[in-house]
């Protein structure tokens, strides 16, 4: 699956934004912001300003410059203003995307070296798979904070999860005639629970070794806490500090959808004559999926009513 760097995250959200960050030196960015989106990022209070960035702590250093990083101030403000939206919307890629006479090809050549035989189409359609694409975001939480941003797609068709990039300037907004979409096996709760289940897994299988760090700094903390009130008797507010300290310092792992997207994505329908050598044919439908680079047949995918 594939993660999203902060520049990729700070990047598109300023396009988003209909804005465009201009290298004014190697590394560094600036970009005008207005009232409206500085009072979103930083509060009521806030008014528009040459926002100067960059992700390289020496550049910040050496120009001035705001530095945005794992568990900075300007990538969690962004990040934030993302999750207010509670976006869901709708997007199709167009066909032409794609070149139909390769994948036409593509189909006949591998079907016919399957089964030594000869085929040829005879009628093709235009139809669409939907997706429900997530924007998720994974903290690892202790006396700091860090981020990931991962882009799970799901096959609403097929329930099948896939990494897939999203060329978001491709797609036009809207959706495709409802009669040229494959019909949903998988709901939108489904879909979410298989991509949180993954994620979990993925976290689990991942380097601990800044969990175990992070306990062992809590545990240094906390000797240090308990040694100054070691001589105090109320031990009622030593009892709520610990418990502070606990909740502010104990390793965490938080996986939430920042942003969501359902998806129309083009399947390419064949309807081939297929003929053995023995002479025999055979009438087949299959379906091509450009994503997964994926044959199947009729019998096997639901098709639009």
């Amino acid at each position: 699956m594939r993660d999203i760097s902060i520049p990729d995250v700070v990047f598109e959200f300023f396009r988003l934004c209909k804005l465009e960050p201009l290298e004014i030196r190697k590394g560094v960015w600036q970009v005008q912001i207005d009232d409206v989106l500085m009072k979103e990022l930083d509060g009521w209070r806030a008014k528009g300003r040459l926002l100067q960035f960059t992700f390289d702590k020496k550049l910040a250093e050496t120009y001035g410059a705001e530095l945005i990083g794992p568990g900075s101030y300007r990538i969690n403000s962004i990040l934030e203003l993302i999750r207010k939206q509670a976006t869901l919307s709708h997007a199709y890629l167009p066909h032409t995307v794609f070149h139909e006479p390769s994948i036409r090809r593509k189909v006949t050549q591998r079907l016919g070296d399957e089964r030594a035989s000869k085929v040829y189409v005879l009628t093709n359609s235009l139809l669409y798979d939907e997706y429900l694409w997530m924007v998720m975001s994974i903290s690892f939480v202790t006396h700091q904070k860090e981020e990931q941003i991962q882009t799970p797609l799901v096959n609403l068709a097929s329930g099948k999860l896939l990494s897939f990039s999203i060329p978001t300037h491709l797609f036009c907004s809207g959706r495709p005639p409802s009669e040229n979409i494959s019909r949903r096996k998988t709901t939108y709760k489904q879909a979410y629970t298989s991509v949180y289940h993954h994620l979990t897994q993925e976290v689990s299988l991942m380097d601990s070794t800044w969990a175990a760090e992070a306990l062992d700094r809590l545990q240094e903390e906390r000797s240090k806490l308990e040694a100054y009130y070691e001589d105090h008797l109320d031990e009622q507010k030593r009892a709520e500090k610990t418990r502070e300290l606990i909740k502010r310092a104990s390793p965490k792992v938080q996986i939430r959808a920042i942003r969501g997207a359902v998806l129309y994505i083009p399947l390419f329908q064949y309807r081939l004559m297929e003929v053995l050598k023995n002479g025999q044919e055979s009438i087949r439908t299959i379906y091509y999926d450009p994503v997964s680079n994926s044959l199947e047949e009729a019998a096997t995918k639901t098709r639009p009513d």
